[in-house]
């Protein structure tokens, strides 16, 4: 579940960098890993996060979990540590350009 939430913004975060993520980005990658967090642990969490696709019911997701501090807080948390996900997960890619880029160089 987690490795599916992060695949989408990989790419992303190699070509463009963590900094460059738009908000709705590192809220989607936020409320994913919330998800994954709430089934793994099978905590009951709002139906308006089910299934969630469209910008529209992001918000509306993340509107309905800051009725419960458990969820508001996994969601927080998430959303927080976002740049630090992007960044450790483009990581290993960025090594690998650099290494091509020297060995074409020498």
């Amino acid at each position: 579940c987690v490795q599916n939430a992060v695949r989408d913004l990989v790419h992303e975060c190699i070509v463009s960098g963590a900094e460059q993520l738009e908000p709705i980005r590192r809220k989607t990658l936020a409320l994913k890993l919330s998800v994954c967090e709430f089934e793994n642990t099978q905590v009951n969490y709002p139906e308006a996060c089910q299934n969630v696709v469209e910008e529209n019911e992001v918000n509306a997701c993340i509107q309905s979990l800051q009725s419960s501090p458990q969820h508001w807080t996994t969601y927080s948390g998430n959303y927080r540590e976002t740049f630090s996900i992007c960044f450790s997960e483009s990581l290993p890619f960025a090594k690998d350009q650099i290494i091509k880029v020297f060995y074409n160089v020498t």
